[in-house]
C-alpha cells in the first residue's frame, strides 16, 4: 500500500475521532454524573427520613443533609449543560492510536465505522469517569462546614460518614459505564451505605477524628485533581 493512501486513511480516522469523541464525552459525563448524584441523593434522603425531632429537634442535621441533596441536584444539572469546548474535550492519544489500528478491515467504510465506535466507547468511558470529580464537588459542598465536624451518624462522625459515601460513589464513577444501574448500586459497596443509613445526631461542642481522605491523587489513572491521565 502506498504511503499517500495510508496517510489519507489516518487523516480520515483522526477526523472521525475528532467529530465523535466530544459528543461521546458529553454523553458519558451526563450519565456518570447523574448516576453518582442519584446515589448520593438517595442515600442522603434515607438518612433524612430516619431523623426525628427527638434526635434533631432544631433540624440542624437535616438542614445540613438537605444542602447535600441540593448540591447533588445542581451537579447533575451542570453536567447536562453544554459547555465551551476545550483541552479537556480533546481525545487522548490512545484513542487516536486505537482508531487507526484497522488491521483486518479491507474497506474504507469498515475503517470509518471502527474509528467511530472506538471514539464513542473511549469518549463515553472517559466522560463517565469524570463523575469521580463530580462526587468530590458534591461532598465538599458540606464537608468543610463546621456542622459536619460537630454531628455524628449513629456514633460515626459525619466527616467519616461523608468519606464513606464518597468512596461508594467513587466506585460507581470508576466502574464500567455499560453496567446495569442495579449492578452500579452493588458496586457502591457492601459497607451498608446503599441500604442501611445510620441515624444522625447533634453533638454540641464535640470534637471528631475525621477519616483519612482517599484523594484522587491515589486513584489509578487520575492526577491530583481527579482528571484522567493519558
Amino acid at each position: 500500500m502506498d504511503e499517500p493512501t495510508v496517510q489519507n486513511r489516518r487523516r480520515a480516522a483522526v477526523a472521525v475521532v475528532s467529530a465523535v469523541y466530544p459528543r461521546a464525552l458529553a454523553a458519558g459525563r451526563r450519565s456518570g454524573t447523574a448516576a453518582v448524584a442519584e446515589y448520593v441523593s438517595t442515600a442522603t434522603r434515607r438518612a433524612i427520613d430516619d431523623l426525628g425531632d427527638e434526635v434533631d429537634p432544631d433540624r440542624t442535621v437535616r438542614d445540613l443533609l438537605d444542602r447535600l441533596v441540593v448540591a447533588a441536584q445542581e451537579e447533575s444539572l451542570r453536567a447536562r449543560r453544554p459547555g465551551p469546548g476545550g483541552v479537556a474535550d480533546t481525545p487522548l492519544p490512545r484513542t487516536y492510536l486505537a482508531a487507526c489500528r484497522t488491521r483486518g478491515h479491507r474497506h474504507d467504510v469498515d475503517r470509518v465505522a471502527h474509528a467511530a465506535v472506538t471514539a464513542w466507547s473511549h469518549g463515553y468511558r472517559d466522560g463517565w469517569g469524570e463523575a469521580y470529580g463530580a462526587t468530590d464537588r458534591i461532598i465538599n459542598a458540606i464537608r468543610h462546614d463546621e456542622l459536619a465536624a460537630t454531628t455524628a451518624l449513629a456514633g460515626t462522625p459525619t466527616l467519616r460518614w461523608l468519606d464513606r459515601l464518597a468512596t461508594s460513589a467513587h466506585r460507581i464513577a470508576d466502574s464500567d459505564p455499560q453496567n446495569h444501574p442495579n449492578r452500579l448500586a452493588q458496586l457502591a459497596g457492601p459497607d451498608g451505605l446503599a441500604t442501611e443509613l445510620p441515624i444522625a445526631s447533634r453533638e454540641q461542642g464535640s470534637t471528631t477524628d475525621p477519616a483519612v481522605e482517599s484523594g484522587p491523587e491515589n486513584q489509578p489513572g487520575r492526577d491530583q485533581h481527579g482528571h484522567r491521565r493519558g
